[in-house]
């Protein structure tokens, strides 16, 4: 017996209640820290429940497709529960694996042009390829004992190609030099024989360096680093953002987590809170280039951005935020849910 069009309108506004309530989602109620206030539209929730109910039922395939239309009429889908996240830990072990997919990908997917960026001198040259604003390179070597520190400015970034979570990155500013991973000055000797020394001590010194120019804020110009932009997308849309301000003890003076739209969400990591303030200029120009890019690759990247006097600068692309770690349980669960969607992408498997 088919339903009446006012029976399936009835029976969809109390799917997508029944996934509010479940979702801990209410009108009109503040958040706790763990309590996402996400309320997207009609036909993103109903696309949510039919997932939910696919995967009760065991068509995995069909469930995908189903929270991939939700996502593609409204990110903030994302942000409820899909049923597919097993638990914390569970996005970590899934990075593990999809990098091993990502290197086993034909070199014509998604997948595989990602994963021939292998470092940051690759990624560089490809987002100037796509005519993306990236920070002026001022000199390159291939180790730290071969840098020509006396031909640089006096204030600059020095970062290896290939390394992780901000290790071997220094900003230096006259005689002072600072790592971007703690805060910590290096003190004893000249700028070169502390970053030397430095290098060796963390086993980077065989390593290929680049020196970039030193950004400042758009709000602020006073900080010394600008605060960081990153733009998670995923299918060629941004699903949210966290604004991290590194200008404090160990480096870690605040985050901010937010939506594509700047509206603050529970904090997403166990940095202290930050105050996001107004929208930033150049935040909506960041946004239109990550969909941009996230179109050419439509799997979750995260695309760090500075916003400056001189517009929005890209400066990593980064294909494992935080290797799948360190994020609160609701974020752990957006991000694991996020990555389920690449298996929807040419060349990828699940």
């Amino acid at each position: 017996m088919r339903r009446s069009s006012r029976t399936r309108q009835w029976v969809d506004a109390l799917r997508c209640h029944l996934l509010l309530r479940r979702n801990g989602v209410a009108v009109g109620e503040g958040a706790s820290r763990d309590v996402v206030p996400v309320a997207p539209g009609p036909g993103a929730l109903r696309q949510v429940a039919l997932g939910r109910q696919r995967l009760e039922t065991g068509r995995d395939e069909r469930a995908l497709a189903h929270f991939a239309a939700a996502y593609d009429r409204d990110p903030s889908a994302a942000l409820l529960d899909w049923g597919l996240w097993p638990g914390p830990g569970a996005l970590e072990e899934r990075m593990l694996e999809r990098s091993a997919q990502w290197r086993a990908a034909p070199a014509d997917t998604p997948a595989g042009r990602l994963s021939a960026l292998r470092t940051k001198a690759h990624i560089h040259r490809w987002l100037q390829d796509e005519g993306v604003p990236v920070p002026p390179r001022l000199a390159t070597a291939p180790n730290i004992g071969a840098l020509d520190f006396a031909a640089l400015p006096a204030r600059y970034i020095i970062k290896p190609v290939d390394a992780s979570s901000s290790r071997g990155v220094f900003r230096v500013d006259g005689d002072e030099i600072r790592t971007l991973a703690s805060w910590r000055r290096l003190r004893g000797g000249s700028v070169a024989e502390r970053i030397r020394r430095r290098y060796e001590e963390i086993g980077l010194s065989g390593q290929e360096v680049i020196v970039e120019q030193a950004m400042r804020d758009v709000t602020d110009p006073a900080l010394e680093i600008p605060r960081d932009v990153k733009i998670f997308a995923v299918r060629g849309q941004v699903c949210f953002v966290q604004m991290l301000d590194r200008n404090g003890k160990k480096a870690r003076r605040g985050l901010a987590t937010l939506t594509r739209d700047w509206a603050l969400l529970p904090q997403s990591s166990s940095w202290p809170p930050l105050a996001p303030g107004p929208k930033p200029a150049g935040f909506d120009e960041a946004v239109a280039l990550t969909e941009r890019l996230s179109r050419k690759v439509p799997l979750l990247v995260r695309w760090d951005f500075f916003l400056t006097p001189d517009g929005p600068v890209l400066c990593e692309v980064t294909k494992y935020p935080n290797a799948g770690k360190s994020f609160r349980p609701w974020m752990e669960r957006a991000v694991y849910q996020l990555v389920a969607l690449d298996a929807l992408a040419p060349g990828t498997s699940g």
